[in-house]
């Protein structure tokens, strides 16, 4: 059993060592447009859908390994359905902080990658508030996702914050920048 997993860990170190790092723009940045999926329940709620999910960021290559860091700004949404008010509440909250990835083939046409974002979040209710969820918090935003064709990312992740804003979010980004070095 030891020499399996020796191996195994032999091949994710070849995996993802940074003996050839492949060159790319030093900046890069975008934007991306998703949607976002309610985390458990809020105070009752009997449905939660899907709502809207945006961000931007701008990002820095580093040269000696495949790993970029940079900031964010995003917006997620948590939309509920109450029946006992035949009401529906949305808790938004917007998001700032830093970021960083791990990408395992950076500088080819699909690149996979993993990450963790730490920022602050403010919280609100957009147009009915029913239950408060008014403040600031720190998030965390682990995600993974894959580059494709040096400008298109996929990806997918969590945004975890408070009760009531956590969210699932998969979105689809336009990449401007971090295209191999000719």
């Amino acid at each position: 059993m030891r020499k399996y997993i020796i191996l195994i860990l032999l091949f994710f170190t070849a995996l993802v060592s940074p003996c050839e790092v492949r060159q790319v723009q030093k900046f890069e940045g975008g934007a991306k447009i998703g949607a976002s999926v309610p985390l458990g329940g809020f105070h009752g709620a009997e449905g939660a859908w899907t709502a809207s999910h945006l961000g931007l960021d701008l990002r820095y290559n580093l040269k000696a390994v495949p790993v970029d860091v940079g900031a964010f700004l995003l917006v997620d949404m948590a939309y509920y359905k109450y029946r006992q008010i035949d009401e529906n509440q949305i808790n938004r909250t917007l998001m700032f902080g830093i970021e960083g990835n791990y990408n395992f083939r950076r500088g080819s046409k699909f690149s996979p990658y993993a990450g963790l974002g730490i920022g602050l979040g403010h919280h609100d209710t957009v147009h009915r508030q029913d239950f408060s969820v008014g403040g600031t918090t720190p998030v965390f935003l682990p995600h993974i996702g894959v580059e494709m064709l040096y400008h298109l990312r996929l990806e997918a992740g969590f945004m975890i914050a408070r009760k009531g804003c956590n969210v699932f979010e998969l979105s689809l980004g336009v990449v401007i920048g971090g295209r191999p070095k000719k």
